[in-house]
């Protein structure tokens, strides 16, 4: 989603768009990708030390258990924040469909993401549209890996399967808003900007 977001977002909201087709476009994913990168730091940070010096073996080593705690509470702690932002983002995908059918006739816009499309780039502008949500997608899919690698009886267990109900209805929710407003994307624009 950083690549997007550098690709895209950043450099459309200085040149090419007004404020309006940018906020439907991009609506909040610059807090969706702080939001990601915040919570890859926090378990970066909260990892145990693996390297102690007064263990020249390496006989100390993180145990899957803790890891599977850390990075539990740091998505609980977080899940209201997480799902109103996915949320927000799946219930405006309607809007940025409309917004990018408008764009198509707009010759600035299509040459500019001629030139980001056209040199074989790997993420066109309907892939980073779509990417939060697969983004969630895939989160919720390893959130449920890791529930049901776990004792149904455990707190670990009860703590995934809470962050699994929540992501499950937020990408629910997405994928309701998601299907018709990408049918809409490929259709009528992303069929247009290839054929440029």
């Amino acid at each position: 989603m950083s690549e997007g977001m550098q690709r895209y977002s950043r450099p459309l909201r200085h040149c090419l768009l007004a404020p309006e087709h940018h906020v439907a476009l991009f609506q909040n994913v610059e807090k969706l990708v702080s939001m990601s990168e915040y919570q890859f730091h926090q378990m970066l940070s909260n990892l145990p030390d693996t390297e102690d010096a007064a263990d020249p073996d390496d006989s100390l080593s993180v145990e899957p258990a803790d890891i599977t705690t850390i990075v539990g509470v740091i998505y609980r702690f977080k899940l209201p924040v997480i799902l109103q932002a996915y949320s927000q983002y799946a219930s405006g995908l309607p809007h940025a469909a409309r917004s990018l059918s408008a764009l198509e006739r707009d010759p600035d816009f299509l040459r500019f993401l001629w030139r980001n499309e056209a040199h074989r780039q790997p993420l066109s502008l309907c892939e980073f549209i779509n990417r939060p949500l697969e983004h969630l997608t895939d989160v919720c899919r390893l959130m449920s890996a890791i529930r049901d690698s776990l004792s149904t009886g455990s707190s670990d267990h009860s703590v995934y399967s809470e962050i699994v109900n929540g992501k499950d209805a937020t990408s629910t929710q997405g994928n309701n808003f998601l299907s018709p407003s990408l049918s809409l994307l490929e259709e009528q624009f992303c069929y247009t900007t290839n054929t440029i």
